[in-house]
């Protein structure tokens, strides 16, 4: 994988600002080295393997661009009868 320029803080990712909040909200501070090597290609929707410690981010580093990329799309799904999901607004009734 290409080594980028290393980005200090979440917000150089180009976040959602529902993402950044979340982001915040868990208390993380900055990216750790595999968010740092990882995020870029995961955003640019690109294949990643990598490894390393427990505890060092892996699960963050995967999960939060493709949230962002979820919440940057109009998905709809289906919740009960009469009622469905829109992940640009919130639950909306048929």
């Amino acid at each position: 994988m290409k080594n980028s320029t290393p980005k200090a803080n979440f917000e150089s990712f180009s976040f959602s600002e529902d993402i950044l909040s979340a982001i915040k909200a868990m208390g993380f501070k900055k990216p750790t080295d595999i968010q740092l090597k990882t995020i870029p290609a995961v955003l640019e929707g690109k294949d990643v393997l990598a490894r390393a410690d427990t505890g060092s981010g892996k699960t963050a580093a995967f999960v939060l661009p493709l949230l962002d990329n979820l919440s940057n799309q109009n998905v709809y799904l289906r919740r009960g009868r009469d009622e469905r999901f829109d992940s640009s607004k919130r639950a909306v009734s048929n």
